[in-house]
């Protein structure tokens, strides 16, 4: 069952049609139904969350991925774990400067998913600005860093200090080279030399992002 079958389903189920669907979520039935074409699809998924806290009761992870039921166990407390959202900005761009780690709230997450990410004690999470790194990551969104991936791999995303001031870039590692790029071509790669000591010594990797999501825009 595709994602859009589901929330059919719970259309039908809870709200008692589409239309009452859409006027629950507050958005015109015109709108909501324009959702169900494959070309606007990923413009609902900022609801989802707001479907969800009308109804509670829906598993999430049947929402999100079809699996098990559709309302959910009775979840305690311990399966959920809490990680840390600091107060530092990623700087998708010109980048931005490492003013702080300030914890500014604690996000919680499923404990079982979230052992799929890293070990919990080295993850936190930290917001994206700017562009450079779109389609992958939009200016707000949220990405989880896990601290204990400081080695830098040909592909991956990392969260790295730059001459004092705060990227997220994916890494290419070449001879010699270490090169921080962004998804969006329009912006120059930034090209780090191995053998200049005085680059390097500028040089900190923060983490790899294992996981990011993209806030709603208003």
């Amino acid at each position: 069952m595709e994602l859009f079958e589901r929330v059919s389903k719970i259309a039908i189920d809870k709200a008692g049609s589409r239309p009452k669907l859409a006027e629950k979520l507050g958005i015109e039935y015109r709108t909501f139904a324009g959702y169900f074409s494959a070309e606007r699809q990923h413009n609902f998924f900022p609801l989802l969350p707001t479907l969800l806290e009308l109804y509670p009761e829906i598993s999430r992870d049947w929402l999100w991925f079809g699996e098990g039921e559709m309302l959910a166990k009775n979840i305690k407390d311990d399966e959920y774990v809490t990680v840390p959202r600091v107060a530092t900005e990623l700087a998708a761009g010109a980048g931005s400067f490492l003013d702080s780690a300030e914890v500014i709230e604690e996000l919680a997450f499923r404990r079982d998913w979230l052992g799929h990410k890293g070990q919990i004690k080295n993850l936190i999470v930290m917001t994206v600005w700017g562009d450079s790194m779109e389609p992958t990551l939009h200016d707000k969104d949220l990405a989880m860093i896990d601290i204990s991936k400081t080695k830098p791999h040909t592909g991956h995303v990392y969260a790295v200090t730059h001459d004092e001031a705060l990227y997220i870039k994916r890494m290419v590692v070449e001879p010699g080279r270490l090169i921080m790029r962004s998804d969006n071509r329009s912006y120059s790669d930034i090209i780090l030399d191995y053998d200049n000591q005085a680059i390097m010594d500028k040089v900190k990797i923060i983490g790899r992002a294992v996981w990011w999501c993209h806030d709603e825009k208003h």
